[in-house]
């Protein structure tokens, strides 16, 4: 059996959005950038190296100064650097959903030990910017209109179908954000099963931007969950 590694890195090179979107949007593929290519080459074959069954965590999309960057869910350049140790040529960026999915990730152990054991996939692994009326462009979620949330949906149902085929634990999942994340995920659960059970848990960013002084309790919040049968 291909590692779990082998199976995101295949994933990952090869993801492209063949479908239409709604006007003022537009998809955001890093992968098809060389350094972002070789950085997730470096991060999947060093810690998701093994074909024992991972519990996943399900974020939304790839924001544009984590993911969208990186490749690599909740990573932004600092914590790639600084707690990863993959080396990236170019600007720094920093992520607050980051600054927290790594503080828990090693409040009990190293970034190794975390990876050994869970890993992240949004449920759409692609992220998405929406242009303002000024002409800016920001970061949207899949959900954010009816139109976008159409358009992306057979994306996430492809994406998920092949995430249910390699080295994951589908006894339970974790859904990152308990909104609208959390609802659509769970509807889209009850038609294909990919997974027995889906456990919401607070979105990194949530708890940075709202909940920050209570940043250890919801760490300890996330790995009460994680650990849990």
């Amino acid at each position: 059996m291909n590692t779990l590694g082998q199976q995101l890195l295949d994933f990952y090179l090869n993801l492209q959005f063949p479908f239409d979107l709604p006007v003022h949007f537009r998809v955001m593929n890093p992968f098809h950038d060389d350094r972002v290519r070789r950085t997730i080459s470096a991060f999947y074959l060093r810690y998701l190296n093994s074909s024992i069954p991972h519990r996943v965590l399900m974020g939304i999309n790839p924001g544009r100064h984590g993911g969208g960057i990186t490749g690599i869910p909740f990573t932004d350049t600092k914590r790639l650097t600084q707690v990863c140790q993959i080396a990236w040529d170019g600007l720094s960026s920093h992520e607050p959903s980051s600054e927290f999915f790594y503080a828990m990730a090693t409040a009990h152990g190293t970034v190794d030990d975390f990876y050994a054991k869970f890993f992240s996939f949004p449920v759409s692994p692609l992220g998405y910017l929406r242009q303002t009326s000024s002409l800016r462009w920001v970061n949207a979620n899949y959900y954010d209109s009816p139109s976008l949330l159409q358009a992306t949906h057979p994306f996430i149902i492809d994406c998920l179908n092949h995430l249910i085929h390699w080295p994951v634990d589908r006894n339970l999942a974790f859904c990152l954000g308990q909104g609208p994340n959390y609802k659509i995920l769970v509807e889209l659960n009850q038609t294909y099963h990919w997974f027995d059970r889906i456990e919401a848990l607070p979105h990194p960013r949530f708890i940075i931007q709202y909940k920050r002084k209570e940043i250890l309790k919801y760490i300890d919040l996330y790995w009460k969950a994680l650990l849990s049968h």
